[in-house]
């Protein structure tokens, strides 16, 4: 599945199409090896144009969404990423973007993916509660954990009314089932084997799923973390008995 994005010369999108292709592949490169070719600019090569204006597009999309921002900081991420990753950052967002509003301007039944605002600053406004730096410092960092529905919501993180997981198919079992609906309803090239009602049972299969594996990784890692710290101090006392 390809989404091909038209946009003018002042980089605003103007027309989105979506096609079935089958893609060549003719030679991967790694972040470092497409960096080199950023940084050392050569117009004269094809290949090396079209990377250059694959990135003009991304870093100016990536320039002028504050809410990007402010949502990777709240995920303790740096959000200067390198122009590699900006390439596939900001075309993976526009993928899962359009693909969404594709999929819900045909009327498909589809998987979307939202966020919630934070309630926290609002239950405190409500209660009256006197802030001070640190309140305000918790209430900054604070963002819930996305989730999958099929209504369209929106995702608060990245300011997007309509947005899905559908660009990583062989990470993601919803992007997966996501790019199945899309050929069964929008192709029409594969049957649709679910109702509604069997769909919505995945969806909060998903949700449910999703919370489990995030418990676990925090879990794990709070194991490893304490396993690090006792390693230390093991390795401490160990110095101090041979002393």
């Amino acid at each position: 599945i390809s989404i091909y994005a038209v946009f003018n010369s002042s980089y605003e999108l103007v027309d989105y199409y979506l096609t079935k292709n089958n893609v060549k592949v003719l030679k991967n490169f790694n972040l470092s090896e497409t960096e080199q070719l950023l940084e050392y600019k050569n117009l004269s090569n094809e290949f090396s144009r079209t990377i250059f204006g694959l990135y003009d597009i991304a870093n100016n999309i990536n320039m002028n969404s504050k809410a990007k921002e402010r949502y990777w900081k709240k995920k303790g991420s740096d959000f200067k990423l390198c122009k590699s990753e900006i390439i596939i950052s900001e075309f993976s967002i526009l993928f899962n973007r359009l693909i969404a509003l594709i999929a819900y301007e045909s009327k498909c039944t589809y998987i979307y993916k939202y966020q919630d605002p934070e309630y926290l600053s609002k239950l405190i406004n409500e209660l009256n509660i006197r802030k001070c730096d640190l309140i305000n410092d918790i209430i900054n960092n604070i963002y819930l954990n996305s989730g999958y529905s099929i209504v369209p919501k929106l995702h608060t993180g990245l300011n997007e009314p309509i947005y899905s997981s559908s660009s990583n198919p062989l990470r993601n079992y919803p992007d997966t089932f996501n790019q199945y609906l899309i050929h069964s309803q929008y192709f029409n090239d594969l049957s649709l084997p679910y109702t509604d009602n069997e769909i919505e049972n995945m969806v909060d299969y998903f949700n449910k799923r999703r919370n489990e594996m995030l418990l676990l990784n925090r879990e794990l890692c709070k194991y490893l973390k304490y396993k690090k710290i006792k390693g230390f101090i093991f390795n401490i006392n160990q110095g101090l008995m041979k002393t």
